[in-house]
């Protein structure tokens, strides 16, 4: 599909004004008078017609447009996403294809905002945010891998939301990484609120190994494994837009060390402030040692995650 995207862009002449197109199976591609790189999917819906810009990308929703192939000429209302950055078109085409499959789930709109955050990114990621993004990874990984559990469907739409993987509104995962001797993490108070959610906690305890697995070899198990999961794939480009190969080749943990010291905990075994904090206080965070709580086995979390 990919390859058969870059043909048909090269095969189309820039148009004098407005777009000109090619169908490639449910969408069109194209170009602008700009020489931009234009996707579009017909419009279901008849809204009035929408216009949002940046500086790498613009949105068009509910445009006539006309559509010529080989037979015939016809005019069509597309909602339009215009490429104005051609060094983001590798990414950009690989992420559409990807939208093409996950219509139902995703609106227009809603990709068009996802590929605005990522394409603005500047900021290099600190270490602690590729450590927590390999533990996320990790953690779909292996479940799939190993137990043909995918859970990538509730991965989070958003990086640094309250939970790493929402079940369901109340059952919720969070992914706990640490390199420290002792089974030490640092929460957020509402992320152990027994009262308002059902939380699992998987801890991975990490070692450092020249001979392990690094986080660029994950992303690329990951990238493999979920390539139909927007959502995987958008979260994973959020952080490691900006990243060397390098950067991500020297985050390298030992993976046989993390499988044996892997631990599910359910939040009310977790050590926490028990006390009712007084109304006005938040943003509450502190360390747990959880070396003395109780674990679950796999098969519990797996039960857990499918009821």
């Amino acid at each position: 599909m990919t390859n058969n995207i870059y043909d048909v862009l090269e095969s189309i002449n820039i148009p004098e004004s407005g777009f000109i197109f090619k169908k490639v199976n449910e969408s069109f591609w194209g170009k602008d008078s700009n020489d931009n790189i234009v996707f579009g999917l017909l419009s279901r819906e008849n809204s009035k017609t929408i216009i949002e810009s940046t500086k790498n990308l613009s949105l068009l929703l509910n445009i006539e447009c006309e559509i010529e192939d080989e037979k015939s000429k016809s005019r069509e209302h597309l909602n339009l996403l215009v490429l104005k950055n051609k060094t983001l078109l590798d990414l950009f085409i690989s992420l559409t294809s990807v939208f093409v499959k996950n219509e139902t789930n995703y609106s227009f709109l809603k990709f068009f905002l996802h590929l605005k955050e990522l394409f603005s990114i500047d900021s290099k990621a600190q270490t602690s945010e590729l450590q927590g993004l390999f533990g996320e990874l990790f953690v779909l990984y292996y479940f799939k891998s190993v137990h043909n559990l995918d859970i990538s469907d509730f991965y989070q739409s958003t990086n640094k939301m309250k939970f790493d993987f929402s079940i369901s509104d109340t059952k919720k995962i969070e992914i706990k990484t640490t390199l420290k001797q002792e089974r030490i993490h640092h929460f957020k108070n509402e992320q152990l609120n027994n009262l308002r959610y059902d939380i699992k906690i998987i801890s991975l305890m990490l070692q450092k190994d020249d001979k392990g697995l690094s986080l660029l070899t994950l992303i690329q198990h990951c990238k493999n494994l979920f390539s139909d999961s927007l959502t995987t794939l958008l979260n994973i480009e959020k952080i490691v837009r900006t990243c060397e190969t390098s950067d991500l080749e020297t985050i390298v943990f030992n993976e046989k060390h993390l499988v044996d010291n892997m631990k599910i905990f359910d939040s009310r075994e977790i050590p926490k402030i028990k006390e009712k904090t007084d109304a006005g206080i938040f943003n509450i965070e502190f360390d747990s040692n959880l070396s003395n709580s109780t674990a679950l086995s796999t098969q519990e979390i797996i039960k857990w995650i499918q009821l």
